[in-house]
């Protein structure tokens, strides 16, 4: 899915998505949002081809997100 996003903004979307959605699952039938986000990010790292393209995203934005957890 995120080979065929090329702009830096896009990606950033993805990964917001991703934890907005991931956030809303675990609440909705109560699990640890933290441990849900995590083990997303786990998932991510390890099996999108790209995923070090995603996480590298993720290090322009991840301060904000460390507020919201």
């Amino acid at each position: 899915m995120d080979q065929r996003l090329t702009r830096q903004v896009e990606r950033r979307m993805l990964v917001l998505g991703t934890v907005a959605l991931t956030t809303g699952a675990a609440s909705y039938i109560d699990l640890p949002v933290m441990l849900s986000v995590l083990v997303a990010g786990v998932v991510a790292a390890n099996a999108a081809p790209s995923g070090r393209r995603v996480l590298e995203e993720l290090a322009g934005i991840d301060y904000p997100l460390y507020v919201l957890f």
